[in-house]
């Protein structure tokens, strides 16, 4: 699988059951997880379908976890109030749409 990803020039962008599928693989290494993920351009979108505590750190530090309520809530249960889920919350991307979706409910 290393030697796939290493090979690739673009990013990948499989459906969001093909990503939970391939970071839940228990056949498929840590290293090649990661590498996965940095190849990777989908955002998962339910984070609590991750199993793994790592996976789920790599992918909210990589800005790969759709920007969800229920993604912030999951991703503090498992490690707190951590660098990574406070850029995360605050990347101005992400805070924009929040804005944006406050203000279409109003």
């Amino acid at each position: 699988i290393s030697v796939y990803f290493n090979m690739m020039e673009g990013k990948i962008s499989d459906s969001n059951d093909v990503v939970v599928s391939v970071l839940n693989n228990n056949d498929i290494s840590e290293d090649n997880k990661f590498l996965y993920i940095s190849k990777l351009s989908t955002k998962v979108s339910s984070l609590s379908k991750v199993k793994s505590e790592k996976i789920k750190s790599e992918l909210v530090k990589s800005m790969l976890v759709e920007y969800k309520l229920g993604n912030i809530l999951d991703f503090y249960d498992v490690e707190g109030l951590s660098d990574d889920l406070i850029n995360f919350i605050n990347s101005e991307k992400y805070l924009n749409l929040m804005i944006y979706q406050i203000l279409l409910t109003q």
